[in-house]
């Protein structure tokens, strides 16, 4: 999968920038979903142009420092990322799959408002 080369990337990328202050207690739920969003648009800029990681973070209510803070506390003991990068990789497959499918919502909706498809 090509999104674990560019994971690795910004992990390195950021942990250099990463301070030796406390993390604070965060909640991994979080945490994963600004890195799976981080991982998404760094591998395909084009997907989501107008998004930066500024306006991720500023979506999930979380500054860069505190990023920092967290991936620096993970850092440390390096076999909590497990749990991390399980659910970083569940959330980006869950977005490649709708993404993938967009008929999927379209059928959800219409199939909701009672509007039948026609068979192919």
């Amino acid at each position: 999968m090509r999104l674990l080369p560019t994971a690795a990337a910004l992990l390195v990328l950021v942990s250099c920038r990463g301070t030796d202050a406390p993390a604070p207690s965060g909640d991994e739920e979080k945490f994963a979903r600004v890195y799976a969003k981080l991982v998404v648009m760094s591998s395909n800029p084009a997907a989501s142009p107008r998004s930066t990681p500024e306006q991720v973070l500023a979506d999930e209510q979380m500054t860069a420092e505190e990023f920092r803070k967290i991936v620096a506390d993970y850092n440390r003991d390096p076999r909590r990322w497990e749990s991390v990068i399980e659910k970083v990789q569940k959330i980006v497959e869950d977005e490649v799959t709708r993404s993938a499918a967009p008929d999927a919502s379209l059928r959800d909706s219409t199939a909701a408002a009672g509007i039948r498809q026609p068979s192919r």
